[in-house]
């Protein structure tokens, strides 16, 4: 045991300086472990979105909620689509025009027959007839893409004008 202590008061400038030495390597890897964790603790804020959420179980049980709610209201705006598009179904989509001249006495085409369709081929056809001294409007039902009436050639033009465009 003696020859412990002799060894010990022997180096003991060496011992305190290697221990100051140790301290102060421990001292810098608390330091550097210090920063390591602030910047860790700076992502983890800006994840969490601030500093107002204790946990990432209380964010996500957050978020879990908000999401639910936007998944209801996703459900909510795809059931009134639907129903706007059935509405849409009978609105008019396809149209085709025909300007015409009724009579061989009369310049320029100002008789017309116009064909209003749906997206099911319904709708009407007007047609206008214009003379020197008078103006006859007619209108005709369509349905599935033809009339039960007896269609002029203008008319059918105007029809076949108004299947072969474009739905809107």
């Amino acid at each position: 045991m003696e020859q412990i202590l002799d060894l010990v008061e022997q180096y003991q400038v060496w011992i305190i300086f290697g221990v100051a030495l140790f301290s102060l390597l421990l001292l810098i890897f608390i330091i550097i472990q210090g920063i390591v964790i602030g910047k860790w603790k700076k992502k983890y804020y800006n994840i969490m979105g601030g500093k107002d959420y204790k946990s990432l179980e209380d964010m996500l049980v957050e978020h879990n909620v908000k999401v639910g709610k936007i998944l209801d209201n996703v459900e909510g705006i795809v059931d009134k689509q639907k129903i706007a598009d059935k509405k849409l179904e009978n609105c008019v989509q396809r149209v085709g025009v025909v300007r015409y001249n009724a009579f061989n006495d009369m310049g320029s085409d100002l008789s017309y027959s116009v064909a209003f369709l749906n997206a099911k081929n319904n709708g009407v056809i007007m047609s206008g007839i214009f003379g020197r001294d008078f103006c006859n409007t007619y209108t005709k039902p369509i349905e599935n893409g033809e009339s039960t009436y007896k269609l002029t050639a203008e008319e059918v033009l105007a029809l076949d004008r108004a299947k072969k465009s474009n739905i809107i």
